[in-house]
């Protein structure tokens, strides 16, 4: 018999599978099968073991197969409130387009410049993805990349655009759709990841073009999240500028980091409490993450960030220190005092250092003349640095989880941040440091 006619055992079990789910239609099979025949041709090429490939499909047929069923599922969900709303409209909403009660929601005038004039219309669909984006180099299925490590990885299934939409867009940068998630990780690693994340911030500062590293950007950012390792606010990544002049030409870079923020507590499993019936439903950590959808409904709009984290989404105390963007402007202040600083460094009168400044100096006196400190320098700033985040109050299990999360480290126990922090204040003190 001809063997390239064979039925693999992968194939006996996607085709049991599906038989026992009939809302999955014909075209939704064949497109689940299409992906299980090309990891098979292309794993196939590097495994010795047909078993252990077969085994390695058949988990990941499984897992495609509930994603499919789970999305079904949500879209119908979508489709009976969108019912509910049609006989029942909130009073917020008038026709399609978002109109105020007399409770508006809290605006500001930075945003709402940086934002524009959005048309709001929170049934849109998913936005047109841009043309002429670069192609990146194909690794195989579900991902790309080039020989280094997270340069250039795209999901396979995206490179079909999605319909237009009629909503006014802040920006032509914010058209452009999202990689389907999740990625496959079997060919990344999160230190390759960093290293480019940190070239592509590079890139960012000496050039100031937002738009020629978007796309590798969201995809190395959304990556990073899926290691779940480097909390998003301690990358090095695109900031915002400081001057409100210049931060219209930035307003797809706001939109992404949101996105972005969003995913990362979507892949550590997370909870937010979303105010609204709409938000509950794409946020919910059962539902497979939509960037698209989430960009259009929530990080699109133009609204204070203290409204979306405290009172539409509710990102408590302890989310909000991981974020980039999901964060209240006193806690971005905060942030600010303790690691960057205020004031132009090329301005002596006007400067104030960063409280981190001194107690970097201290640590790396402390390293300098004991040989057991150096290499551990970093863990300790990261404490330091948590504990300020957080508050005196903050736990020490706390403390250690956001100091990991600083370093892409696990978190450090209890009893590890109670004696590391011991020694610190000690040396500190010592120097005259408050």
């Amino acid at each position: 018999m001809d063997e390239s006619k064979q039925t693999q055992p992968w194939e006996q079990f996607f085709n049991s599978e599906v038989s026992r789910h009939p809302e999955l239609n014909e075209s939704i099979v064949e497109a689940l099968r299409q992906e299980l025949i090309e990891r098979d041709i292309y794993h196939g090429r590097y495994t010795a073991h047909r078993g252990n490939l077969d085994t390695r499909l058949m988990e990941h047929a499984r897992k495609i197969i509930k994603q499919a069923k789970e999305t079904l599922q949500n879209l119908a969900r979508l489709k009976r409130y969108d019912e509910y709303c049609e006989k029942h409209p909130h009073p917020m909403f008038v026709g399609s387009t978002l109109e105020f009660s007399p409770h508006e929601l809290p605006y500001d005038d930075s945003l709402d410049d940086l934002l524009g004039d959005l048309e709001e219309n929170d049934r849109s669909s998913p936005s047109k993805a841009t043309e002429n984006t670069p192609q990146a180099a194909d690794l195989g299925p579900g991902i790309k990349d080039t020989a280094g490590q997270g340069k250039n990885y795209k999901d396979a299934s995206s490179t079909t655009e999605p319909p237009t939409t009629d909503r006014t867009s802040p920006s032509e940068s914010s058209t452009s759709s999202y990689p389907d998630l999740p990625f496959e990780l079997s060919c990344l690693t999160h230190e390759g990841l960093v290293a480019r994340s940190v070239e592509l911030a590079i890139e960012f500062r000496r050039d100031r073009d937002y738009e020629a590293i978007r796309e590798e950007f969201v995809q190395v950012s959304l990556a990073l999240n899926q290691f779940k390792r480097l909390a998003p606010v301690f990358r090095d990544q695109p900031r915002l500028p400081f001057k409100k002049a210049d931060q219209k030409r930035f307003t797809q870079l706001l939109i992404d980091q949101i996105v972005i923020d969003l995913h990362w507590l979507h892949c550590r499993g997370e909870t937010v409490r979303p105010k609204w019936p709409e938000l509950q439903i794409l946020l919910a950590p059962s539902s497979r993450f939509d960037c698209d959808a989430i960009a259009t409904m929530l990080a699109a709009k133009n609204w204070t960030s203290d409204f979306r984290v405290q009172e539409l989404i509710i990102v408590n105390d302890r989310q909000q220190r991981q974020l980039m963007q999901l964060r209240p402007k006193a806690l971005k202040e905060l942030f600010r005092s303790v690691l960057d600083g205020k004031g132009k460094p090329d301005k002596a009168d006007g400067r104030k250092a960063a409280k981190m400044a001194v107690v970097r100096m201290t640590i790396a006196n402390w390293a300098d003349n004991t040989h057991q400190i150096r290499g551990h320098e970093d863990m300790y700033e990261s404490l330091w640095v948590a504990r300020e985040l957080l508050g005196a109050k903050a736990s020490n299990d706390d403390i250690g989880e956001l100091a990991g999360l600083q370093c892409g480290m696990p978190p450090l126990d209890r009893k590890t941040v109670a004696g590391k922090l011991k020694r610190l204040d000690a040396k500190l003190k010592e120097a005259g440091v408050a």
